[in-house]
């Protein structure tokens, strides 16, 4: 499925860089580090693959992996359960949530108000807004 923006052809050759964007712009309107697509050919290749793409600069992008596995048999199925760290006793529980993307902390946000509703959350976009956070409160941080 062809989607996005699309990569201009003289933007493609770099798409595979370390911390490279197509372009300036697109870190600021997007977001992203830029090493994505070069985790993600690495890794392919690893497992003996091919990451290719074609895109059209304003009709999208669309990516894709092959890879050789051998045949294996599936593992017998298991129920897998998690155990939540036990917090049920303690009141007032607060969390430090810093990545630098918004998106990554609103998941997280929602997924420690899925578990504790009354959760007190905090956010930063990076260490030095985590470490201004801590020092203004008086409270304790599990980690």
């Amino acid at each position: 499925m062809v989607t996005g923006i699309g990569i201009a052809e003289e933007e493609q050759q770099h798409l595979f860089s370390s911390f490279s964007q197509a372009n300036p712009s697109i870190q600021a309107r997007f977001g992203g580090s830029g090493l994505g697509l070069m985790i993600s050919q690495r890794l392919v290749h690893l497992l003996g693959g091919k990451l290719e793409f074609m895109s059209e600069f304003g009709r999208g992008s669309e990516f894709w992996f092959s890879l050789h596995l051998p045949a294996v048999e599936p593992p017998p199925s298991s129920d897998i359960n998690v155990p939540l760290m036990p917090l049920a006793g303690y009141s007032n529980l607060r969390f430090l949530i810093v990545d630098d993307h918004a998106m990554n902390r609103l998941v997280l946000r929602q997924i420690l108000l899925n578990q504790w509703p009354d959760a007190d959350i905090v956010e930063g976009e990076d260490g030095f807004a985590a470490l201004r956070l801590i020092e203004k409160q008086t409270l304790t941080w599990f980690f």
